[in-house]
């Protein structure tokens, strides 16, 4: 049987599940083999148990058939009896010799086998003794592996379980995402934690002013110089106008 391995205790949560799910086999594996010894019982009890019953039901019929031989010994008995008062009334010697043999035999023969009735019934009994012990014995192997199939069936699910979430990343298991959480809580707590008087605000106006005229400037100058300048294409009456009013400056000037 397999010894059960020691658990340490780590700050891994998949090591440990690897060392739970490494029990739990080690476990499965003890169960199995207390299931085969439990099993092989039961099957010995049980040929037992008919071995048993098939040698009470023989005894029974010698039985039966030694009983009914004695009936016909004793009807036998009291047929040679007559027989015998007959001859000795015939007076026929040697038939009278011939039926007291016949008669010892048939007497040592019913003692024989009411000897071996005696024995028989005798037998009969320690038999269905131990039919009965045997019975018992069997229905509590019965509940016995009726309880051990329900522990056994409730260890393969714990193996079946632990064997399905042991080999998951730490990222599926939640740990990152939880590590994660709890260091952004951290974070905010620490940013939140500060107080106003620690920072200089005139620090931050000057600053502000700083980057306002930088950008100011920026603008400007590109405004001026990268934007190119737009020519409007005018018609030819206009043209006509602005020099009718060229014409007439000029002459103003003169």
């Amino acid at each position: 049987m397999a010894d059960i391995p020691q658990l340490t205790a780590s700050d891994d949560p998949v090591e440990n599940s690897k060392q739970v799910l490494k029990a739990l086999k080690c476990v499965a594996f003890s169960s199995k083999q207390v299931g085969d010894v439990m099993r092989r019982r039961r099957e010995r009890l049980t040929k037992r148990l008919q071995a048993v019953a098939d040698e009470t039901e023989l005894l029974r019929a010698h039985i039966v058939e030694n009983v009914l031989n004695q009936r016909q010994r004793l009807e036998q008995l009291r047929e040679l009896q007559d027989d015998l008062e007959q001859a000795q009334t015939l007076g026929q010697p040697d038939l009278l010799k011939d039926l007291a043999d016949e008669l010892k035999l048939l007497r040592r023969e019913d003692q024989r086998e009411s000897v071996l009735l005696r024995n028989l019934k005798r037998t009969m009994r320690s038999r269905v003794r131990v039919k009965r012990a045997l019975q018992e014995q069997k229905t509590a192997a019965d509940e016995a592996m009726l309880v051990f199939n329900c522990k056994n069936s409730l260890i393969q699910t714990m193996v079946a379980t632990c064997s399905k979430t042991t080999f998951l990343s730490a990222s599926e298991l939640g740990y990152e995402e939880e590590g994660y959480v709890e260091g952004e809580h951290a974070d905010d707590e620490e940013y939140s934690g500060a107080s106003e008087s620690d920072y200089d605000l005139s620090d931050f106006a000057e600053v502000n002013e700083d980057i306002d005229m930088d950008v100011d400037f920026a603008a400007g100058e590109q405004s001026e110089s990268d934007y190119p300048k737009l020519r409007v294409v005018q018609s030819d009456s206009e043209h006509d106008g602005e020099d009718e009013k060229e014409t007439i400056a000029e002459s103003s000037v003169s």
